[in-house]
């Protein structure tokens, strides 16, 4: 078998010295590439809190598959046969979606620049009717049964200017992220932890300057975390003039779900 990539690289190198050359996708140790495909919690093995504490520079690939919504996989018979023990539980395949799409992407966006300089979500639509990595289905339907799916997980966290708690099984800090080439100015991040009764955990508030195209870590948030309860965290970042710029919403984050069956 012919392998032509290292001749091609040495021949660009040759022709272009001064231009990094990308050998292939997904070479994590190659210093001119160093991009990398991460499906821990998908395709690979483990959790997707398994990411928690790892770094990338370039993330090309990461989601998880979902399949259809009952209504779409009936317009093609066998895809509704072999999904009959699935459709029932689409909800549920598509809650982890979200789970898991919403952990990558800000896991991603407090790392801004450090080392991370961008990610792709696989994928964005999917290209064949069967299940597949797409936050809409074959047909243009978004996955939106249950919590919402990675349509959801993209709304909240994948704006231009975002703000982040940063956790695994407890909470650890708040994170905000400006994506635009305008200088924020000195905002205000707040954050309210209740439980699912509705009594509040605590609260708090913090300034935060946001210049171009910048991350910044606002502060520490932190109490102890009770298994039995169900949280929800809410923060929200302010302009300077008192103008909303982000908000995110966490629920239930300290029960992360399992890779589901099917």
């Amino acid at each position: 078998m012919t392998r032509p990539g290292p001749q091609l690289v040495a021949e660009v190198h040759r022709l272009d010295p001064a231009r990094p050359t990308i050998r292939n996708s997904d070479y994590k140790n190659d210093l001119e590439s160093g991009d990398a495909h991460d499906y821990r919690g998908s395709l690979g093995q483990g959790h997707y809190t398994d990411i928690f504490g790892s770094t990338e520079k370039l993330a090309t690939e990461f989601g998880v598959d979902a399949p259809p919504g009952p209504e779409s996989a009936r317009l093609v018979p066998q895809i509704a046969e072999r999904l009959k023990d699935v459709l029932p539980r689409v909800a549920e395949l598509h809650d982890y979606q979200y789970r898991l799409i919403k952990y990558y992407i800000e896991h991603y966006r407090m790392q801004k620049y450090n080392p991370n300089a961008g990610y792709f979500l696989f994928m964005w639509i999917d290209f064949c009717p069967q299940s597949f990595y797409g936050v809409y289905d074959y047909w243009g339907r978004p996955k939106v049964e249950g919590l919402g799916g990675g349509l959801r997980a993209l709304n909240e966290s994948n704006n231009p200017i975002g703000i982040f708690m940063e956790y695994k099984d407890a909470p650890l800090a708040v994170h905000a992220a400006n994506d635009t080439l305008a200088d924020l100015g000195d905002c205000e991040a707040e954050w309210v932890v209740t439980t699912e009764s509705g009594g509040e955990v605590t609260r708090g508030n913090a300034l935060v300057q946001l210049g171009p195209d910048s991350h910044a870590r606002v502060g520490s948030l932190s109490f102890p975390v009770q298994k039995e309860l169900v949280y929800r965290v809410a923060l929200s970042l302010y302009a300077p003039d008192g103008r909303e710029l982000a908000r995110n919403i966490y629920l239930d984050p300290f029960h992360h779900p399992p890779l589901p069956e099917g």
